[in-house]
């Protein structure tokens, strides 16, 4: 498949507060009208797509000439400080990682307050088709991509949270129609959880991101003490994109919905550290005009999750919560060659749910291992990307 056109252009924005706050998207366009030929019956869904640290919303691009057939509008959000997304000014970055507990919750509420509002302002502006009555067709979903799963979480947690953000009240009408218009959360995690072992290793804090126990084989690159701090995100930006070969997982479990209790014990046998060289890493596979769109490496934001694990973890397990009592719809997804913290972190997410679902059969939440791709199957296979993301809007 040809790659798509990332030629340097100024990419549209949207405010989303009073005070001038904006954020930037890429947009496939809406599928053929109902009157166009080959057009759907049924109205169209919107996924909007929050990316995650090192690569802005071009990491989508691919997806982008696939939904229109699939009746689906791509709309990628480029988080703050990337791409051309008003940056977070200096006490706004600072906040997660030295603020009190409450500015750190506050943080944490108001980004995902902006997303909601982008989402809101992007589905007037462009009269998006609300909800079919039969749930079948039209609304959107919240698509988190690694580190954006934090923003959609918290997007979707804001309109249950907050009543004014940067000045602009949101009222009961706005969130009744959240409730409403959304589908699904699809949460298409690498980073579900990070290490606890390591603040004791490398005399680091400890950070789980999405308040899960990762294993203790976990590893990373912000916390390796062997790479300078300026290189870490560079060095995590390549790594991650490599493909592991996991001993043992084929057979061992072929899908997340397994009779094993997804605890640490069941998970598979993983490969934590080494890639695989039976396919080159996601990264070699980009032209030099392409890494230079997409990857945007300048940017730590492991600081902010390390210092905001407490209230990260507080937004998902709120979230699976919502997802035991059928409230929220939640798809979860990582490849089977994903970096393996991604893969525990699906099991450890279940066992979570059913510590708190009465019936987990009842839930709405999903789980789905892609069989045989990386995370960044949103570049390599975008087709099968696409695949998850029907499956994740099924009823």
């Amino acid at each position: 498949m040809a790659g798509p056109s990332l030629v340097k252009f100024r990419i549209p924005s949207l405010a989303v507060d009073p005070r001038g706050t904006e954020l930037s998207y890429t947009d496939s366009g809406p599928p053929p009208t109902r009157t166009a030929p080959g057009a759907h019956a049924t109205p169209y869904t919107t996924i909007f797509a929050f990316h995650a640290m090192g690569f802005n919303a071009g990491i989508f691009a691919k997806l982008h000439p696939l939904a229109p057939s699939q009746n689906l509008r791509i709309v990628g959000v480029n988080r703050r400080g990337y791409s051309s997304s008003t940056p977070l000014t200096p006490s706004q970055a600072a906040r997660p990682i030295s603020g009190t507990d409450a500015q750190k919750t506050q943080h944490i509420v108001e980004g995902g307050a902006e997303a909601a509002a982008f989402i809101r302002a992007f589905v007037q502006k462009f009269d998006l088709p609300p909800r079919a009555p039969d749930g079948r067709g039209g609304g959107f979903a919240v698509l988190g991509w690694g580190s954006g799963c934090g923003i959609a979480m918290a997007a979707v947690r804001s309109m249950g949270l907050c009543t004014v953000v940067g000045g602009r009240a949101i009222s009961v009408e706005e969130r009744e129609w959240w409730a409403q218009q959304m589908r699904v959360l699809i949460l298409q995690a690498n980073s579900f959880a990070r290490v606890p072992a390591f603040s004791r290793r490398y005399a680091e804090p400890p950070s789980i991101t999405l308040g899960l126990d990762p294993p203790s084989a976990s590893w990373s690159a912000h916390l390796d003490p062997s790479i300078p701090p300026p290189l870490q995100t560079p060095f995590h930006t390549s790594w991650v994109t490599s493909y592991f070969a996991h001993p043992g997982f084929a057979r061992s479990h072929s899908s997340p919905t397994t009779s094993h209790p997804p605890t640490e014990s069941s998970v598979p046998p993983l490969e934590y550290i080494v890639p695989s060289p039976h396919r080159r890493p996601t990264i070699y596979a980009l032209t030099a005009a392409e890494r230079a769109a997409i990857v945007e490496d300048r940017m730590n934001e492991e600081p902010a999750h390390f210092g905001s694990t407490e209230q990260i973890g507080a937004v998902f397990q709120s979230i699976v919560w919502e997802a035991a009592g059928a409230r929220v719809r939640v798809a979860m997804i990582c490849g089977t060659e994903s970096a393996a913290e991604g893969i525990a972190g699906v099991f450890g997410a279940k066992a979570a749910l059913e510590k708190v679902a009465a019936d987990p059969s009842a839930a709405s939440m999903k789980f789905d291992l892609v069989e045989g791709v990386n995370h960044f199957m949103v570049w390599d296979d975008p087709e099968k990307a696409i695949s998850a993301y029907l499956r994740a809007l099924e009823d």
